[in-house]
């Protein structure tokens, strides 16, 4: 099963550069709302989470599962780490660079360790496997949220009269 979540991030890699591929600075910056991410926010928040969150502690649980994981509070990184005032090239390759280098890391990792769990402070007993999949699930999140804004800018700034035709399916 975790051959298959791993072999996934590797190829998030692809859907994610074929999502942002030739967009202006306009699009990569816009937001439909100021509570809203840009698309520049999100490639830098995923870059944050592989750096400083999701790797670190898939790591953490791995080879340390009797000591309880440090709480990472996530929600202000927009602000605190100013997502706004980085190169979007350079942090995407930043980014690029980290996703390529937990693949190489979680391919190494031991069998046996994929076993590993640990009781959270809710007594919830937590597997690695069960980061895993957390992961690569947020990847598909942020999926979501870029092929939404790249709609509402089409929507909003491209064709702000558009109606979407009904058909068979279609809720």
């Amino acid at each position: 099963m975790h051959e298959l979540a791993i072999f996934q991030l590797r190829k998030n890699l692809d859907v994610l550069l074929g999502l942002i591929k030739n967009l202006t600075e306009e699009q990569r910056n816009w937001r439909p709302s100021e509570r809203s991410l840009s698309l520049h926010e999100i490639i830098c928040h995923l870059y944050e989470l592989e750096l400083h969150y999701f790797r670190p502690q898939t790591e953490h649980l791995l080879l340390h599962p009797e000591i309880p994981l440090p709480e990472i509070k996530t929600e202000d990184w927009r602000y605190v780490k100013m997502y706004n005032s980085r190169d979007f090239n350079v942090t995407l390759r930043r980014f690029v660079i980290e996703r390529e280098a937990s693949v190489r890391w979680l391919q190494s990792v031991d069998e046996k360790l994929w076993e590993a769990t640990f009781t959270d402070a809710e007594h919830r007993k937590l597997s690695a496997k069960l980061f895993l999949m957390n992961w690569l699930n947020k990847d598909y999140e942020e999926f979501q949220k870029i092929v939404k804004l790249k709609f509402e800018y089409l929507n909003n700034i491209q064709y702000p009269k558009f109606k979407p035709l009904k058909y068979a399916g279609h809720l």
